[in-house]
């Protein structure tokens, strides 16, 4: 795995995400860690994807609030399927919330992103 991104967040505390190609294509692996500037202490917080997928999110990148110490947000990337989406943390990776798994996704500005099946022009 190669470093992408780094962010030092307000609270000390340092995140940093890992993919195991540069991408943004070809990226099958990745995870999150974040690092305590004052112990010394390196954690995984990796968000794992929904079952159905079997993979870890490449996890790019990892965007620490400076507002909210302790909220992380993490993009998955080059997710072709089901679809690439963002996870949130408010509790500083402990636990992950799926924020896309819910999300109606509105493609009608992006008509090539409009991937459902052909539909028949004819009739019947």
């Amino acid at each position: 795995m190669e470093p992408q991104h780094g962010v030092l967040a307000s609270n000390g505390t340092f995140y940093v995400d890992y993919a195991n190609q540069p991408g943004p294509n070809g990226m099958t692996d990745g995870s999150v860690w974040k690092y305590d500037t004052a112990t010394g202490t390196w954690t995984d917080i990796t968000p794992r994807c929904p079952a159905r997928t079997g993979i870890r999110p490449s996890a790019t990148p990892a965007w620490p609030s400076t507002r909210a110490p302790g909220t992380v947000m993490v993009a998955t990337n080059d997710r072709w399927s089901p679809i690439d989406t963002i996870f949130r943390s408010t509790d500083a990776g402990s636990t992950w919330e799926d924020v896309g798994a819910n999300a109606t996704l509105d493609v009608s500005a992006s008509p090539f992103l409009d991937w459902a099946p052909p539909r028949s022009s004819a009739g019947g």
